[in-house]
C-alpha cells in the first residue's frame, strides 16, 4: 500500500518543479516604431543571440518575447532589434521572473534616407535627385521639380502628395519685344489668345508605393494637370511613373516614363513657311529616362540619366515632329552643415523630322549644352533658401541656306532663379520662388530680335504629404 503512495508523491513533486520551472520566466513586450514618424514598424526582428530565441511584430509594431530562467536568474542577456532600412538597436535586461516593457525607436538609415527620400532631423541627404532632362520648348509644360522632391518616409506602403502650384508668367508665348509690341488678338498670327501674360494653376498629385514584398523597389505615379487662367489652349495634362529598385547599399537605379497629350505651344505659319495662314501648333510628348545615382560618401553623391523622347505635331505641322536624345549628370557636395552645393550638366541632340526639306524649309535640329550651379542654404530646421542660375547654349544646326529663323542660329539663355521653402511640421511644404529668363540669339554674330526675349516669373506653392 505504501508503494503507490510513494509513486504519487513523486509525481506530484516532479509536476510541482515543472510547473515552478515554467513561471520562472521573463515576459518581454513592447512596441517597435519610426522614430522620426512614430509609425510601427511590422518587418522588424526582435532577438536574443544568447538564448537562440526571436521574435516578429504584429502589424501595429507590438512584439512578445518570452526568455526563459533556469539557474541563471539575474543573468543579463542583451536584446537586439533590427529592420530594414533602419539603424539596429540593442539593450541589456536583467532576467528576473516577471513582465518587463521595452519599447524601441528605430532610426531610418542614412543610405536608406538617401534612397527613399527619407530626411532625419538636421540631417540632408547628400545625393542629388537623378536628372531629368525632360525637354520642352517650354519649362511650364511639365515643371515637376516640386512634386518630385524627397519626402520624410512614413514607414508605410503607400505615401501621397498632393500640390497647388500657382505660376504668374509675363511673357507666356516667350515673345519678342517686338512681338509683345505688335500683339493683338485680332491678328491672325495671335488669333485665340487674350494676352502674352497669365496666370498658371497646376494641381499635381503624386503616388508612391513600396511593397513589402520587394523591400529594396518603389513605385512613383503623378498626374499634373494645369489650367491658364486667361489662354485655356494652353490647358494640358502631364502623367508620369517611375520605378527606383535599389541595388547595393552605394547605388539605387531609376527608370521613368511621361507622356503630355496635346500641348499648345505657339500660333505659327503653316508650310511653306513664307505663307501668312496660321493654325495653333500642339503636340504630344512622350519620353523613357533610365538612371542612376551613387553615394560616394556621407559628403558627396552623384548621378545620371539618359533620355529619349519624341514630339509628334498635329498634321498641319508635322515637319516639326522630332526626335530628342539627351544625356545628364549631376553631384551635389555637402560643404558644411548649413550649406550643400548641386550643379549638374545635360547634352541634348534633337532632330527635326523636316532637317533638309527645301519645301518646308524649316529645319528646328539643334544641339543644346546645359550647366546649372545651385547652393542649397539651410538656414533653420524648417527654412531653405536656394538661389539656382543655370545657362543654356543652343546650336541650330539647320543645313537650308533659305531657313532664316535656323540656319547658323545660336542662342544663349540664362535663368536665375531664387527658391524660399517653409516647412511646417513632418506633412506641409511652402514655397515661395522667382525666375528671370533672358535669352539672345544670333547668327553670324548679328543679333537677332525674333528670337530673343526676357521673361519674369513668381511662383508660389503648397505640397501636403500623407
Amino acid at each position: 500500500m505504501l508503494l503507490p503512495m510513494k509513486r504519487g508523491w513523486t509525481l506530484f513533486f516532479i509536476l510541482f518543479a515543472f510547473s515552478a520551472t515554467a513561471e520562472e520566466s521573463t515576459i518581454v513586450s513592447g512596441v517597435i516604431t519610426n522614430k522620426i514618424s512614430g509609425a510601427p514598424i511590422a518587418e522588424a526582428t526582435v532577438f536574443v543571440k544568447s538564448l537562440n530565441l526571436s521574435a516578429t511584430p504584429d502589424a501595429q509594431g507590438a512584439y512578445v518575447l518570452s526568455l526563459p530562467i533556469t539557474s541563471d536568474q539575474h543573468k543579463d542577456v542583451t536584446i537586439n532589434v533590427s529592420a530594414p532600412g533602419f539603424d539596429p538597436i540593442s539593450v541589456v535586461i536583467t532576467l528576473v521572473p516577471g513582465k518587463v516593457v521595452h519599447n524601441f525607436s528605430l532610426s531610418p538609415a542614412i543610405q536608406e534616407q538617401i534612397n527613399v527620400g527619407a530626411t532625419a532631423p538636421n540631417e540632408e541627404p547628400d545625393t542629388p535627385e537623378i536628372p531629368d532632362t525632360i525637354t520642352q520648348d517650354d519649362t511650364n509644360a511639365t515643371d515637376l521639380e516640386g512634386i518630385l522632391a524627397k519626402t520624410k518616409n512614413n514607414g508605410h506602403q503607400l505615401q501621397f502628395r498632393v500640390g497647388l502650384e500657382n505660376r504668374y508668367d509675363d511673357n507666356l508665348f516667350q515673345y519678342s519685344d517686338l512681338n509683345q509690341e505688335r500683339f493683338d488678338p485680332d491678328l491672325p498670327k495671335f488669333a485665340g489668345l487674350s494676352s502674352v501674360n497669365d496666370m498658371l494653376i497646376a494641381v499635381p498629385m503624386r503616388i508612391d508605393y513600396d511593397p513589402k514584398k520587394y523591400k529594396n523597389t518603389s513605385f512613383t505615379g503623378i498626374i499634373d494637370p494645369h489650367v491658364a487662367a486667361r489662354n485655356s489652349d494652353r490647358n494640358h495634362m502631364v502623367y508620369y511613373a517611375r520605378v527606383e529598385q535599389k541595388m547595393s547599399k552605394t547605388f539605387t537605379f531609376s527608370s521613368r516614363y511621361l507622356h503630355m497629350p496635346g500641348y499648345f505651344l505657339l500660333r505659327l505659319a503653316d508650310p511653306p513657311n513664307q505663307r501668312s495662314e496660321y493654325e495653333n501648333a500642339e503636340y504630344t510628348f512622350n519620353s523613357i529616362q533610365a538612371g542612376g545615382r551613387w553615394t560616394l560618401s556621407k559628403r558627396i553623391g552623384t548621378s545620371f540619366s539618359g533620355e529619349y523622347g519624341q514630339k509628334d505635331y498635329n498634321p498641319e505641322f508635322t515637319h516639326l515632329d522630332n526626335v530628342v536624345k539627351a544625356i545628364a549628370g549631376a553631384a551635389q557636395v555637402k560643404v558644411v552643415s548649413f550649406l550643400r552645393v548641386q550643379s549638374g550638366i545635360t547634352y541634348e541632340r534633337t532632330l527635326s523630322h523636316g532637317r533638309n526639306d527645301p519645301i518646308t524649309n524649316y529645319d528646328t535640329s539643334y544641339k543644346l549644352n546645359t550647366v546649372y550651379v545651385a547652393p542649397v542654404f539651410k538656414v533653420s530646421n524648417w527654412c531653405t533658401v536656394t538661389p539656382k542660375v543655370t545657362h543654356d547654349q543652343r546650336t541650330f544646326t539647320s543645313s537650308l541656306v533659305r531657313d532664316r529663323n535656323h540656319f547658323g542660329r545660336k542662342d544663349s539663355t540664362w535663368t536665375d532663379e531664387l527658391d524660399l521653402k517653409l516647412e511646417w511640421g513632418s506633412s506641409l511644404e511652402f514655397h515661395v520662388g522667382f525666375e528671370h529668363i533672358d535669352r539672345s540669339s544670333n547668327r553670324n554674330g548679328v543679333d537677332l530680335e525674333f528670337s530673343s526675349f526676357t521673361e519674369n516669373r513668381t511662383v508660389g506653392a503648397v505640397y501636403w504629404d500623407f
